[in-house]
């Protein structure tokens, strides 16, 4: 037993700890709050601290720790710095919340329910994951028509991504008509078509937000419905080249065929589109990205029947990146199947360090480099490396684990140098 000034604490009650700096030995959930148990140097006590039932600030700090610790950090070590930096401890349920938030590729923090409402809305294309696609500047002429009142406003599109658009106008019945529906408090989230007269594509969106109301010119952003092909709006850059992509995805079991088809369709999107991502971070972190673009992946054709297949069109770039890890991936399962633990197997996942090692995202630039015609090295922007460990990997590693059915990938022939 340890007596402190009269305080008998059994042992065996004691968790096997090392003091920290802070003087917390351990901590506990109970229904309605935490405690912490607490070591007072001065006075040789052990006192219980009473902690409040963790918040929406303290479950946002927590957030941020563990995206700190590259979402490696477990639920000791956060709390631990939330306690030392005066917030509370988060429970079990918000830790599994934080692994659900990086499963959908998440950036800032989004509370319990909101996230269950969004996800289960649109689970591909909800505000919080709408905000991981970078704008880009532009000049592309527009004109957006808003159909309940059977209008349509001329005007400049300053920045573009895949799912907003922000539009400045300045002809004065466009900042007129605008002006009117912002009086009448009718303006945001008013559906809208967005047409591109160079390319003459349309795209449905809704109004998002008003940056700039007057009478010499108005700024507005537009959401779109679905993911826009950037290559189709854009009027100053042009598109990387693109390849084919088949796939074939064959369930464990035909008497589920469609809940893990569907399961696999779903990480194949994530998967190609986090390789997009990659790709688009690197061309931005060169002057080429004033020229190019990395194109929207599209459907060619897709049987959808059991095993399922498929023909992708998507730009070169990301389709190295998606072949790079689905053959690092095959040599991680094979390594894996000669393991004797049928537990560890299934837990096996790919890692950034084998990534780098095989040099994936340097291939992807040179890839990029070839197609835009630079003559000098690009190197893999920080954002590239974000993208790439906490969006692209978790998708990969569901796209590819072989107990929701198996995935195989391949690739149209192509060079890359041809294309310098």
């Amino acid at each position: 037993m340890r007596k402190y000034s009269g305080h008998v604490l059994c042992e065996a009650l004691l968790p096997k700890w090392k003091a920290e700096p802070d003087g917390i030995l351990c901590n506990t959930n109970v229904e309605g709050g935490s405690y912490n148990l607490v070591e007072d140097l001065d006075n040789s006590n052990l006192i219980w601290q009473v902690n409040r039932m963790a918040s929406y600030e303290d479950a946002k700090a927590g957030w941020e720790i563990f995206k700190a610790y590259r979402f490696a950090a477990s639920r000791e070590e956060i709390n631990r710095k939330l306690t030392r930096e005066g917030f509370s401890p988060i429970s079990e349920r918000t830790f599994r919340h934080y692994h659900k938030l990086k499963r959908y590729g998440y950036d800032r923090y989004v509370p319990i329910n909101q996230l269950d409402v969004k996800t289960l809305k649109d689970p591909l294309l909800d505000k919080a994951v709408r905000s991981r696609y970078t704008s880009i500047p532009d000049f592309s002429d527009v004109i957006v028509s808003f159909s309940n009142f059977s209008i349509h406003v001329t005007g400049i599109a300053v920045h573009l991504s895949a799912a907003t658009i922000t539009c400045r106008f300045t002809r004065p019945d466009a900042t007129n008509f605008l002006k009117y529906l912002a009086d009448k408090r009718t303006l945001l989230h008013q559906p809208v078509l967005v047409h591109f007269p160079h390319s003459k594509k349309s795209f449905h969106a809704i109004v998002e937000s008003v940056e700039a109301l007057d009478q010499e010119h108005t700024i507005v952003q537009f959401s779109f419905y679905t993911l826009a092909p950037i290559d189709m709006m854009t009027k100053q850059r042009t598109a990387l080249e693109s390849t084919q992509i088949s796939f074939r995805i064959t369930p464990t079991d035909e008497s589920i065929a469609f809940v893990e088809l569907t399961h696999k369709l779903y990480w194949l999107f994530h998967t190609l589109e986090a390789s997009r991502l990659v790709s688009e971070a690197i061309l931005l972190n060169t002057p080429a990205g004033e020229y190019f673009v990395v194109p929207t992946t599209r459907i060619k054709s897709i049987e959808m029947h059991s095993p399922a297949s498929g023909v992708l069109v998507a730009a070169i770039p990301a389709a190295v990146i998606l072949m790079g890890i689905a053959t690092i991936w095959l040599g991680v399962r094979d390594e894996a199947n000669r393991e004797t633990s049928r537990k560890h197997r299934h837990k096996r996942q790919l890692t950034l360090s084998e990534i780098q090692a095989n040099e994936l995202l340097s291939t992807a630039a040179d890839s990029i480099r070839n197609l835009a015609g630079v003559h000098f090295e690009i190197s893999v922007a920080p954002r590239a490396i974000e993208v790439f460990e906490q969006q692209l990997l978790p998708a990969a590693n569901q796209l590819f684990s072989s107990n929701t059915g198996t995935v195989e990938i391949m690739l149209s022939p192509f060079n890359v140098d041809k294309q310098a």
